[in-house]
């Protein structure tokens, strides 16, 4: 048997092609989330998720999770980067007391929100603050704000 040896630097290389260690990809940004709408019917509940990294990012087959269940991204939905997607769903699907999770394609949790209660059925939104503090308010979203659907059943794309 021939034994090899290479440099710390080719293994470090190496274990980093290997693993995907080097790979700067960042987390999408869960920033605001309407657990009790004014507005009762179906959709009004709703999440909105950012991309903050530099890079495009598929958030198609992506799974959000609450209380209630998890529900699927419609596919597609890619985000170029800073750009902001609203995500609801034509059922119910938070409490007034909820936590909401989004997990990748893999199903492994990327983001999450802290536990959040919205005490009454007006028009004020949980946003999460610069400092990653969330207030409950009353906030616009501004224009360009992509529109994206969560579904019970993943698609034949997922």
């Amino acid at each position: 048997m021939t034994v090899r040896r290479i440099s710390v630097a080719a293994a470090a290389v190496a274990l980093v092609a290997l693993t995907g260690m080097g790979k700067t990809s960042v987390a999408p940004r869960i920033v605001a989330v309407e657990l009790q709408p004014e507005d009762p019917s179906p959709g009004g509940e709703f999440i909105v998720v950012t991309n903050p990294g530099t890079a495009a990012l598929d958030l198609g087959c992506w799974r959000v999770a609450s209380s209630t269940g998890m529900l699927v991204v419609a596919p597609p939905l890619r985000l170029a980067p800073g750009a902001v997607t609203l995500l609801s769903a034509r059922t119910s699907w938070l409490r007034q007391t909820d936590r909401v999770r989004l997990l990748d394609t893999k199903r492994r949790l990327r983001v999450a929100t802290p536990t959040l209660t919205d005490p009454a059925a007006d028009d004020r939104v949980w946003f999460r603050e610069a400092d990653g503090s969330w207030h409950l308010a009353r906030k616009s979203f501004g224009k360009g704000v992509i529109t994206g659907h969560l579904v019970t059943r993943a698609s034949s794309r997922c």
